[in-house]
């Protein structure tokens, strides 16, 4: 099942009081927010380059790296990278993509 599924057998409940009311609203907009977390955003998915005034940041979601890149002189460039688990732009889990694309290559 995923969040627009769950959304609409939530949506689907009865309710008898306001505070069960308030709690399904609340699970409505947490899975909500959710899926529109896991769409992602142009830093991952399009691997935009996140600027500023040291050098840039780009998300590389093949392998779950964050690369930083500094042109430090006209012929210096310096370069170093980290694993991450997570969009930091948009909090988007990126190891969960990773997964889906490999078994989508499997098949």
């Amino acid at each position: 099942m995923n969040e627009i599924e769950a959304i609409e057998i939530i949506k689907n409940v009865d309710i008898c009081c306001n505070s069960a009311e308030t709690a399904r609203d609340l699970a409505i907009q947490a899975l909500r927010e959710k899926a529109e977390r896991e769409k992602g955003c142009i830093y991952c998915r399009e691997r935009k380059p996140i600027l500023d005034e040291l050098g840039d940041l780009q998300i590389d979601d093949t392998d779950c790296t964050l690369w930083f890149t500094s042109q430090v002189e006209a012929d210096d460039i310096y370069e170093e990278h980290t694993k991450i688990n997570y969009c930091p732009m948009c909090g988007r889990k990126l190891s969960d993509h990773i997964g889906e694309a490999n078994n989508m290559e499997e098949k």
